[in-house]
């Protein structure tokens, strides 16, 4: 990748509430067009289509293009820097009922952003022959400010800690390892079963909270004698596997490997919302709330960081 930040912008087709919506007006010119990675805003004056201002960014998908497209052009080299050794983060960023979660968590006729970076990291393990790997996952839910384990759910109002290296990491946060594709599936709709969803006016399942579904892939060179016999079991390959990220056997050391050791942030962010549209009361009212302010507090964040010229001397990462 020439850059280490890559911006795209995903344009969804109308859903059926919408297609409803416009069966029963006059048809209307879509408000924006597309040329190459450019999108442009478009208004009605006096009967006639004016366009307005161009926004140009890393890549432009439109209404056609479908979540394969997305993932091969924009995500699948942060995949393979990822098992190459490099930190990796593919968020989803927008209005509450612009296509975030199915994007990322797909459906069974189109699987998302996670599920194909699941296949492609298994896929890899798979075919490479010289190393060994361990691949650990977690996933946390961002609800009202609070951190809760969506894996193990009576652990909630989680602590962001700091170790002496300096490495933030959210304390008593489950871990499980992972053997392949499937069991990936299983933990995810285990996780998704305890997310906080609700129906608005602009969406039917709304998701009430932002989730870190966060892979961590840990591995190392093969000894000569370190192929696993395929009727081992799995209980003996899971303790081989948790040797892997102590860099050494416990029985024996003939061996001591280097560890390369790298993480995954799959987030699904909450859209941002505003109340005249979605109609939301009560307690939508201050989950919608607590939503802006976590995305402008983000918002922030990505501002100081773009700014090259700018006082970048505290960037409010904490308030994020």
């Amino acid at each position: 990748m020439e850059d280490h930040i890559n911006v795209a912008i995903r344009v969804r087709p109308l859903n059926q509430r919408e297609q409803r919506s416009t069966a029963a007006t006059a048809p209307t010119p879509l408000p924006w067009s597309i040329q190459r990675d450019t999108i442009t805003q478009r208004a009605l004056a006096d009967g006639r289509t004016v366009s307005g201002n161009s926004y140009t960014f890393d890549k432009v998908f439109d209404q056609r293009d479908t979540t394969r497209r997305v993932y091969d052009d924009s995500v699948k080299n942060i995949i393979a820097s990822s098992m190459s050794g490099f930190n990796g983060t593919i968020f989803a960023y927008g209005q509450t009922s612009s296509g975030k979660t199915h994007t990322m968590h797909g459906s069974e006729c189109e699987p998302g952003i996670i599920k194909l970076a699941v296949r492609e990291i298994f896929d890899t393990v798979k075919n490479d022959a010289a190393r060994e790997y361990l691949i650990r996952v977690s996933f946390l839910e961002i609800y009202n400010e609070v951190l809760r384990d969506l894996l193990e759910p009576t652990k909630t109002n989680l602590k962001i800690h700091e170790n002496a290296k300096r490495e933030i990491f959210v304390g008593d946060l489950s871990e499980h390892i992972v053997f392949n594709a499937d069991h990936v599936e299983e933990i995810l709709q285990k996780g998704d079963r305890n997310r906080h969803v609700a129906g608005t006016n602009m969406n039917e399942r709304s998701s009430r909270s932002h989730t870190i579904f966060r892979i961590v892939i840990e591995s190392r060179e093969k000894a000569p004698d370190d192929d696993v016999p395929p009727s081992d079991s799995e209980g003996e390959l899971v303790k081989r596997q948790q040797r892997l990220s102590t860099g050494s056997f416990a029985d024996s050391e003939e061996f001591t490997g280097a560890v390369m050791v790298s993480c995954l942030n799959l987030v699904d962010l909450a859209g941002s919302e505003r109340v005249g549209q979605t109609g939301a009361e009560g307690q939508r009212l201050k989950e919608g709330a607590h939503i802006n302010k976590s995305l402008l507090s983000l918002g922030t964040v990505i501002a100081r960081l773009s700014d090259d010229g700018g006082d970048r001397n505290h960037i409010p990462y904490r308030d994020s």
